[in-house]
C-alpha cells in the first residue's frame, strides 16, 4: 500500500509543473479547479483526488453532519466558497477561475516542511479569496487524520 501511495504522489508531482529555487521545489500556476487538488497534495503529500467522495461534504454536494475532521474541512471549504460566491466573486464562475500561488516543499516530504502562499500582488479580490479558501482547506486536511473507511461514503443513505 505504501508503494502505491508513493507512486501516486510522484505521479502527481510529475504532472504538476515545478521550478527549483535554492534546492527547494516550488509550485507554479495550474489550471482551474485542479489547483485545489494540487494544493492538497502540497499540504498533505497525499494525492488530492483521495479527498473527493469522502464523507458527507467532500466532493460534489454536501449535507448532514461531517463524519470526521477531514469531512469538517470540506464543509468549511464549501462554506468559504458559498460566502465568496455571494460576495466578492458574484459574477465569476469560481470553479473555473484560476489564481496565482506557490507551494514550496522539501524532500523528504512532510506537511511541516511545506508552505502555500497566495500571491495577492497577482490576484484580484475574487482570485485571492478563492486561493485563500483553497489554501485553508488544504492546510485543514494536513492537520486532520485521513480515514480510508470514509472514502466513497454513502451520502444519500448516511448523511
Amino acid at each position: 500500500m505504501e508503494l502505491i501511495l508513493r507512486v501516486l504522489v510522484m505521479t502527481s508531482l510529475l504532472l504538476a509543473r515545478t521550478t527549483s529555487e535554492n534546492g527547494k521545489l516550488q509550485r507554479v500556476d495550474e489550471q482551474n479547479f485542479v489547483q485545489f487538488a494540487v494544493m492538497v497534495t502540497c499540504a498533505t503529500s497525499l494525492p488530492g483526488f483521495l479527498f473527493n467522495d469522502y464523507g458527507c461534504h467532500c466532493g460534489l454536494g454536501g449535507k448532514g453532519t461531517p463524519v470526521d475532521d477531514v469531512d469538517r474541512c470540506c464543509q468549511i471549504h464549501d462554506e468559504c466558497y458559498d460566502s465568496i460566491i455571494a460576495g466578492v466573486c458574484r459574477n465569476d464562475i469560481v470553479y473555473l477561475t484560476t489564481y496565482k500561488y506557490t507551494c514550496k516543499y522539501r524532500w523528504p516530504w512532510s506537511s511541516a516542511s511545506s508552505s502555500i502562499t497566495c500571491d495577492a500582488s497577482k490576484n484580484d479580490a475574487c482570485r485571492q479569496s478563492l486561493c485563500e479558501c483553497d489554501r485553508n482547506g488544504a492546510l485543514c486536511f494536513a492537520r486532520s487524520k485521513y480515514n480510508i473507511g470514509n472514502t466513497f461514503y454513502d451520502k444519500n443513505g448516511k448523511c
